[in-house]
């Protein structure tokens, strides 16, 4: 955080001179305060060092004594019936593919605008992942678009929930069940959402979920799968736990495993969280929807509404999108202008899976959409602006102020200050 207010202060100062970065240093300063993430307490540091102390670190037995709380808990949390807790969440949707015995040369479907590991979980397998668009109201999977992809080799689809919106899963749902498909839910920046009062991930065949360093419940890394089928669920853990099927630690390893638990030091972190998820996520929530109140008439600003099976947002993003024709102004300097009144915005929250380093247009495993395919994801790029959750955390008033600053900077009569 103080390398974030070190930069602010010096374009501040370079742009508009000292007094001006005087006047607005301590707002700004609490602004980019709030950013720091992720959050700890005492009851962090109690409980790490009981692990210490204890000297049972690792995931053996799997789950070890913590990790098994915090499934136990993090599953109810969501309505889910079974857990397996995973070393990240790249590794749970490997499991969940690898448990679901998709194989080499088969396909799954998975959104153009995601993290590119998504795919890589996919190809890693050998199977092929089919990028198919955004629906643009939402930003997240398009089921028509995933309707048109489904092919003789299709065996999954993949539902990401991407920034404070939520999948359309009962047409996803509908669409997997009459092509015989299972639904992978990707719930990195859900934690604690829900669609139609029950938690997301617990609708599909199987939800995955990160605890990497800046998402909502934090581990540094970590992962969860839940499920509601406890066969799948049984598979998952002989992966997780070097492929032993039963469930003892003294069984033999009986299918194609490896050690993808987690540790008790990962569990650590993540059960004094708990306590904390439903009233931060309820927060985040509130705050998501004020601003698409206060935003929602603003000069070139366009909010994505969530659908209406949505009665709690994650929010691991809030996004919007930004008309920079309609503003009379261009978007990098929309942004600037937002950076300098402490709002750590960002224009590109992933690049399209077909452009990401990793595989970029030339990985001969990643088949890419045919000319404007994905058009939507292409639009996003260009126009959506993305705040990160923590800014969410905010009471009421701090909310109202940040949005009053966001259509300040989207009026080019104003001052950029």
């Amino acid at each position: 955080m103080g390398g974030a207010f070190a930069l602010w202060w010096h374009h501040s100062q370079r742009t508009f001179g000292r007094l001006a970065s005087v006047r607005r240093a301590p707002a700004v300063w609490l602004r980019l305060h709030r950013m720091r993430w992720p959050r700890y307490g005492l009851a962090e540091h109690i409980s790490i060092l009981r692990v210490l102390w204890s000297r049972n670190w690792g995931g053996f037995p799997a789950p070890n004594t913590r990790a098994r709380r915090t499934g136990e808990r993090f599953s109810a949390l969501h309505d889910a019936t079974h857990f397996v807790a995973t070393s990240s969440g790249t590794t749970a949707l490997q499991i969940v593919f690898r448990a679901l015995n998709i194989k080499a040369g088969e396909e799954v479907i998975v959104p153009a605008l995601t993290f590119s590991s998504v795919a890589g979980a996919v190809a890693e397998m050998g199977a092929i992942p089919i990028l198919c668009d955004v629906d643009a109201a939402t930003l997240c999977v398009d089921p028509t678009d995933v309707l048109r992809k489904i092919t003789s080799r299709t065996r999954a689809v993949v539902a990401v929930h991407l920034g404070a919106q939520i999948c359309d899963l009962d047409r996803l749902l509908t669409v997997c069940r009459e092509s015989g498909l299972a639904l992978v839910e990707d719930c990195a920046h859900a934690h604690g959402a829900t669609w139609r009062g029950r938690g997301v991930g617990s609708w599909g065949d199987a939800g995955c979920f990160s605890f990497q360093t800046n998402k909502a419940m934090s581990a540094g890394e970590g992962g969860m799968i839940l499920t509601r089928n406890p066969n799948l669920a049984a598979r998952c853990r002989a992966i997780v736990d070097c492929g032993r099927l039963d469930g003892s630690d003294l069984a033999p390893q009986s299918v194609l495993g490896g050690n993808y638990r987690m540790s008790e030091f990962q569990a650590a972190v993540l059960l004094p969280q708990l306590d904390r998820l439903p009233k931060q996520a309820k927060r985040r929530a509130r705050s998501a929807q004020m601003l698409d109140a206060l935003l929602g008439r603003a000069n070139g600003i366009e909010i994505l509404e969530p659908l209406s099976g949505v009665t709690q947002r994650g929010c691991y993003a809030y996004a919007f999108r930004f008309n920079a024709a309609t503003a009379g102004l261009p978007i990098d300097l929309f942004l600037f202008r937002l950076f300098l009144r402490g709002c750590l915005a960002n224009a590109s929250l992933y690049p399209p899976v077909y452009d990401a380093p990793e595989f970029g247009r030339k990985d001969p495993r990643l088949t890419l959409p045919d000319g404007n395919a994905c058009q939507n994801t292409e639009q996003a790029m260009r126009d959506t602006v993305w705040l990160p959750h923590m800014l969410l955390l905010a009471g009421d008033a701090e909310i109202h102020r940040l949005a009053a600053d966001i259509v300040s900077a989207a009026t080019p009569s104003q001052k950029a200050w």
